[in-house]
């Protein structure tokens, strides 16, 4: 079943403003985004943003994530400053309300605010949509990449690139780090292209080895002439480990809100494998370190806690609320533990627990 059919089950099972719901819509939002299905994003993220503000209420932690998200999404992926100005504003409103003025969600509903009133569209970059990337790859492995122009057009010195997903910014509008891990103009070559190529057209590049983590979520980037602004980021993937949790792409998340994420594995899947939330510095490495006993939050891969009756099928999606009492500045993750132990066979990107 696919996240969209998911979803639509979801909304058929349990209505459509049902906090289960809304929060796996926001992980599609989410996902879609990541992939640069700009028109799909945005119209989940509407979809959640109308529920949210009927069930929840305006000024909701989980609504005003959204309103941020929709904005931010609005003003990098369909470049309409009036409306994003319009989100934003709602969203800084809001923040200020509920957290007050120097919270840090006030604070980033409040930059993007000043980046989209400040923002000037008279000469558009290209927004590009990456596709084609598998959840996991082996050390060595060529990796192909699908690149299409959505809006813009492609420069002459556009690049591929390969990063750690923590190391760079939003999928489109972000900056990546100098340095990446692999890289090629849209030629498949390290020498600039005689002329623009308009595309669409395809990248493959090949992992280095002996210097990828099994654990760390990987992903390409289309950046923009010879420089390091991004237009466009693959699906994240793994190298090495048969697991990956995705999904899980803010850099913080409300005390309250739930993070949806979705996992796949490779190997055989138990029926007794689970995904908990922990503070990074409490577990060991990725894979076959091990996570204490006492996780924050927990669930098995079916999404419940009443162990399923056989192993569900990959991929899956599973949710946790994040609970009260995280500790600011503390990096948490899920991690993907193994047959009711604490084994760890794939974790999640890192994140921060705000308000």
């Amino acid at each position: 079943m696919s996240s969209q059919q998911g979803c639509d089950c979801c909304d058929e099972a349990l209505g459509e403003n049902h906090p289960l719901s809304l929060a796996l819509r926001a992980g599609l939002a989410t996902r879609q985004a990541n992939a640069g299905n700009t028109a799909d994003s945005l119209a989940a993220y509407r979809k959640v943003l109308a529920g949210r503000e009927a069930a929840l209420g305006p000024n909701d932690p989980a609504t005003l994530s959204t309103l941020i998200n929709l904005g931010t999404q609005v003003l990098i992926g369909e470049q309409d400053k009036g409306q994003a100005v319009s989100l934003l504003q709602r969203a800084y409103d809001g923040c200020r309300q509920q957290y007050g003025p120097d919270d840090k969600n006030t604070r980033a509903a409040q930059i993007w605010l000043e980046k989209a009133k400040a923002a000037d569209f008279s000469d558009k970059p290209a927004v590009v949509m990456l596709t084609g990337t598998r959840p996991n790859y082996a050390e060595g492995a060529e990796v192909s990449v699908r690149w299409a122009v959505t809006s813009g057009q492609a420069g002459v010195a556009d690049w591929i690139g390969l990063y750690p997903v923590s190391d760079c910014g939003k999928p489109q509008g972000g900056v990546c780090p100098t340095g990446s891990l692999a890289w090629f103009y849209l030629n498949s070559q390290a020498d600039v292209p005689a002329a623009r190529i308009a595309g669409p057209g395809s990248v493959t590049l090949t992992l280095p080895i002996g210097t990828l983590s099994p654990c760390v979520q990987y992903a390409l980037y289309y950046c923009l002439n010879g420089g390091y602004d991004i237009a466009g980021m693959s699906l994240p993937f793994t190298v090495g480990s048969p697991v990956t949790i995705s999904g899980v792409s803010n850099p913080s998340y409300f005390v309250g809100e739930t993070i949806t994420a979705t996992w796949t594995n490779a190997a055989p899947v138990g029926a007794s494998d689970w995904i908990g939330l922990y503070a990074v510095s409490d577990c060991g490495a990725c894979p076959g370190g091990r996570c204490p006993v006492g996780s924050l939050a927990w669930v098995y891969l079916s999404g419940t806690q009443s162990k399923p009756a056989t192993a569900p099928a990959s991929p899956g999606i599973v949710s946790l609320v994040v609970p009260s009492g995280l500790t600011a500045g503390v990096r948490y993750a899920l991690f993907y533990c193994l047959n009711d132990d604490y084994e760890i066979a794939g974790m999640s990107q890192a994140f921060t627990a705000g308000g």
